[in-house]
């Protein structure tokens, strides 16, 4: 049993630690999930599955020779903790939620490189949805496929491009 409780507690909190990586590596980074059922998933997973890793933390009691007062005291603060987290990331949906209407999306392809299929110039529209009255902003991006889950992008300039290269999409 105290096998199987380490286990549990080594897991919930490599959990955490690479919920964090990820959210901290998809703020920095210039990469997008390629699918939107993804990106769902990855929030779901992200915003429910971090309290109930905290909850499976209690995890380590099973492995620690201790009083019965204290490992109640130790499950409440723990329960009180991870419901404290499930707020503040709820809370923090909510507020993310007016922040990602401001975004890019990506548009049609308007060159292919000739030797890879998977990387493409695109058009990227960044607008504010339905609380901005004016027309997206218009860039090109250049648009890699970075494993097969994601996208990667940088900003391109128009004048730049070598039609040696590239290969205009019609």
């Amino acid at each position: 049993m105290r096998t199987v409780s380490k286990i549990i507690y080594i897991l919930s909190i490599a959990y955490i630690a690479l919920c964090c990586l990820v959210a901290i590596l998809l703020t920095i980074l210039p990469l997008e999930l390629k699918n939107e059922q993804l990106r769902e998933n990855r929030d779901s997973l992200f915003f429910f599955g971090i309290p109930i890793a905290i909850l499976f933390t209690l995890a380590r009691l099973g492995f620690k020779n201790r009083k019965n007062l204290v490992i109640w005291k130790q499950i409440v603060a723990t329960v009180l903790l991870s419901l404290g987290v499930f707020i503040l990331f709820f809370l923090y949906a909510i507020a993310s939620f007016g922040g990602s209407m401001c975004k890019y999306t990506t548009g049609e392809t308007v060159f292919t490189k000739r030797n890879s299929s998977t990387t493409t110039i695109v058009k990227r529209y960044f607008g504010c949805g339905a609380t901005d009255s004016t027309p997206p902003i218009i860039t090109l991006a250049r648009q890699t496929a970075i494993l097969s889950f994601f996208w990667y992008y940088s900003k391109t300039d128009s004048t730049g491009i070598d039609r040696s290269v590239w290969m205009p999409v019609k």
